[in-house]
Parts: structure tokens; C-alpha cells; sequence
């Protein structure tokens, strides 16, 4: 076992990371390429090299402190506890909104001596500590708790942070090319503040659309791309359009009766209490138990053992409440209610680790569910592009549900199909001419 010591190489630090991963050759040669970048680089790959690749870069010979900026707080969390399983607790942590005035100073104060390797930071609370405008406020909070140097010496201990910074990355960077989406003002003033400190960024996107690249083509011009392959080969995609919510929880039966450790998505609005009891009715014999953030705590924290201690197969949970889960034999995942677009469905199957199937069911009852507006912050976001993304991959009867999913998601050109063999497109499993005929119908209805 690899223990952290300096100037480990790539393959070292990818033993230290993740042990019982095999890169290919071409996430290796990425690999090389982030370890050895000193200016910008943008990385397209699959969600789950995500983590693993900041992860690596922080401790790479040349790196004395990363940032590492992303939107998710709850990502954050989960990243930490993760890296504290490896024995590096001391060399991780975080500026979070939830720390008192006194323990965020203390925390300044330490990195600013050369503590830790990994910052994680939201934009919001990047931009509060490390912008000139946002530092004023900072030094005026502090004064009004304590005497003036106390804000003076907060402000040293930023600046020192930043001589640090090596490197810092940002997650979820195919926000900067989303119209309305929530995080995307902050993350810019994030981009102009770095460009102003001219420290590296290296940009993580799952996406490859032209959105995505014209957006960083603006903020970031005559900077190098580095595309991977979006597949996850060892996950079997299927999508079935059934006519009545009646016919998928038939359909979600169907699936359950071939026990194996499976997890069920379903929506926040979703009765869970009905549909356990459906398919307990249905498979008296099957264990089944649900999980949603308005269980009691007790509750919740019973439910999730029973399924982390693999005494029960079947776990239902909304996809708000699935911080915790990772359980590694996880074979099956069923998107009961589905994904609120094409992006959120490719991100959310990266929960499955080992040879597994994800299976996504559709009803025209769900479209009410993800209807074509939405509000986020005060704001009416349109959907109809979204929802309509992801009828036409489902209706899609030819080819291979990957490679349609690369299609759409990296717009790229339908040149030599290479099939996957595992998808239900790729088995011949066709739907039939009136689900394809009410597919066809609802993606008009949404164009």
C-alpha cells in the first residue's frame, strides 16, 4: 500500500486514491497531462474521474495547496469523509458558511501556515474571502467582534492563502454555459477574480455540447481541450415508455422479481409509502425498505444500515437523499420517476461501480412531474428543451443507447456506430408502435 509521502508519480498516486481501479490508457495520458499542466485545461470526462482526478492533482509533486470550487456543499462533505478513509484528514478541509467567526479565522490562519493541500471552497465563499470587495466586508465583520488588527490580520492570512494556491480547480464547469443556471454569476466573478490572480484552472465537465465550448473559448481563449470517452462500459442502459403509472409499477414488479441489490429513484412528490406497499403486495418475500428526508432521523438511519449491511435488496430513495449510499455491489439502478434532463440522468448513474444495469422508466404522468417551467430563485426557468432531449433519446430505436447518449451529449457526428452489446437498444429489445407513437407525439409537443 502506497502511503503519502512527496513527489509520488501518477501511478502511485492513483494506487493511494483508488486501489482497486484500472485506468485505460487514454485516462491515463490524461492523467499525465493534469499532473503536468501549469496553465489553463479544460478536462471532458466521465462524472465519476471527477474526484478522482482534483484528488491526484492536489497531491502531485509540483502542487503545494489546491482549490477546489464547486456549487454542491453536500459534495464537499461526502469528498472529505472520503479522504479522511484514506488516513488524510490533515491534509483536507474547508471554508463552509457553517463556521463560526472564530473558527474560520483559526482556519485562515492555519492554511495560511502551510496547513492542508486541499481548500474546498463554494464560488460564493471564494468570492467572500479572496476578492479585494468582498475582503472589506470580511475586515468589517471582524471588527465589529474584536479590535482592528483582528480584520487586518484576516486580510494578511488571505493573501498568504493565495501565494499558496498552486492550482484550482472547478467542478461542474459545464455551469458556465447554462443560461439560468443559479451558480453560474458566481462562478464567473470566480473566473475573472483567478484571471486577475493568474493562477492555473483546470475546468472538470462531464459535457462536451457547443455551448460548453463556445463558453470556454470566451473566458478562456487559445486554451488547450482534453476530451475522454463518455462510456461507462460496465453499465447496461435500458429506457421503457409505459402507457399509465399503473403499467410501470407492473413493470418496476417485473424488474424486482430477479432479486439483487438495487437502489429505486424516485421524486421528492412521489408517494413512497404507496409504492412499497405495491411491491410489497406484490413480492411478499422481497425486503424493501424506503429512505426520504421526512423519515425521523432514527428512522432514516435504520433504514440506510439495513440496506448498507446488505440485509435488504430493494432500497427506495428520492435522489436528494442519497448522501451515504455506498454500497459497491450495487447491480441495479431503476430511475422510477425520471431525471429532470439528459445531463442529471448520465450524472446520476455514476453511483454504480461494479457490472450493473441502470433501467429508466417513463409514464406521461411523469412529464406533469418535470413540468415545462420550473421556478429557481424567484426565477421561471423554461424546461421544454430538456424534457424534450430526453424523450428523444428514449424514443430512439436504432443504434446503441450509448452511443445515442455521446450523440446528444457531446454533439458529436453519427460516424461508424460503435455498440456497447449490453443496452436493450443493442439486445433488440424494441418498444412497441404505440409507446414509439406517443414518444413521437410528446417530443413534438415539447420542440
Amino acid at each position: 500500500m502506497v502511503t503519502l509521502e512527496n513527489n509520488l508519480n501518477a501511478a502511485e498516486l492513483l494506487e493511494l486514491f483508488s486501489p482497486d481501479r484500472e485506468l485505460s490508457d487514454e485516462e491515463k495520458n490524461n492523467l499525465e497531462q493534469i499532473i503536468n499542466f501549469d496553465k489553463n485545461l479544460l478536462l471532458i470526462s466521465p462524472y465519476r474521474n471527477h474526484t478522482l482526478y482534483a484528488q491526484i492533482l492536489a497531491f502531485a509533486p509540483n502542487s503545494d495547496l489546491t482549490i477546489i470550487l464547486t456549487p454542491l456543499a453536500s459534495s464537499i462533505n461526502k469528498e472529505i469523509s472520503h479522504l479522511k478513509t484514506l488516513g488524510l484528514s490533515n491534509q483536507v478541509t474547508a471554508l463552509t458558511s457553517d463556521l463560526y467567526p472564530n473558527q474560520a479565522r483559526r482556519l485562515i490562519a492555519e492554511i495560511a501556515d502551510g496547513a492542508f493541500k486541499i481548500l474546498f471552497l463554494t464560488p460564493e465563499s471564494f468570492l467572500y474571502w479572496f476578492s479585494s470587495g468582498f475582503n472589506s466586508m470580511a475586515i468589517e465583520h471582524y471588527r465589529k467582534l474584536a479590535e482592528d488588527d483582528l480584520g487586518k490580520q484576516v486580510f494578511m492570512n488571505t493573501q498568504a492563502i493565495l501565494s499558496r494556491v498552486t492550482r484550482i480547480v472547478f467542478r461542474e464547469f459545464e455551469l458556465i454555459a447554462k443560461e439560468n443556471a443559479v451558480h453560474k454569476p458566481k462562478y464567473l466573478e470566480a473566473i475573472n477574480l483567478i484571471h486577475e490572480l493568474e493562477i492555473p484552472i483546470l475546468g472538470l465537465s462531464f459535457m462536451h455540447s457547443p455551448e460548453v465550448l463556445q463558453s470556454f473559448a470566451r473566458y478562456f481563449p487559445n486554451t488547450p481541450i482534453v476530451s475522454e470517452s463518455l462510456r461507462l462500459n460496465n453499465i447496461s442502459l435500458n429506457a421503457k415508455y409505459c402507457f399509465s403509472r399503473l403499467e410501470k409499477q407492473k413493470h418496476l414488479v417485473k424488474l424486482l422479481k430477479e432479486e439483487k441489490p438495487t437502489l429505486v429513484y424516485v421524486a421528492p412528490d412521489e408517494n413512497l409509502a404507496d409504492l412499497v406497499n405495491y411491491v410489497r403486495k406484490h413480492l411478499p418475500n422481497l425486503s424493501v425498505k424506503a429512505f426520504h428526508t421526512r423519515l425521523p432521523t432514527e428512522q432514516k438511519a435504520e433504514a440506510l444500515d439495513y440496506f448498507l449491511m446488505h440485509e435488504c435488496p430493494v432500497f427506495i430513495t428520492s435522489l436528494s437523499s442519497i448522501e451515504g449510499i455506498s454500497r459497491k455491489d450495487i447491480s441495479r439502478l431503476i430511475h422510477y420517476s425520471p431525471p429532470n434532463s439528459l445531463p442529471d440522468y448520465y450524472k446520476e448513474i455514476h453511483i454504480l461501480q461494479g457490472q450493473t444495469e441502470s433501467h429508466l422508466l417513463l409514464c406521461e404522468d411523469d412529464l406533469r412531474q418535470i413540468a415545462s417551467y420550473e421556478v429557481k430563485d424567484g426565477l421561471i426557468v423554461k424546461r421544454e428543451k430538456q424534457i424534450s432531449q430526453l424523450l428523444h433519446w428514449i424514443a430512439k430505436k436504432e443504434n446503441c443507447r450509448w452511443h445515442n447518449l455521446e450523440e446528444i451529449l457531446l454533439s458529436c457526428p453519427n460516424e461508424a456506430v460503435n455498440k456497447c452489446g449490453n443496452c436493450d437498444l443493442c439486445k433488440g429489445e424494441k418498444m412497441g408502435f404505440l409507446a414509439m407513437a406517443t414518444l413521437f407525439f410528446l417530443k413534438k409537443k415539447f420542440n
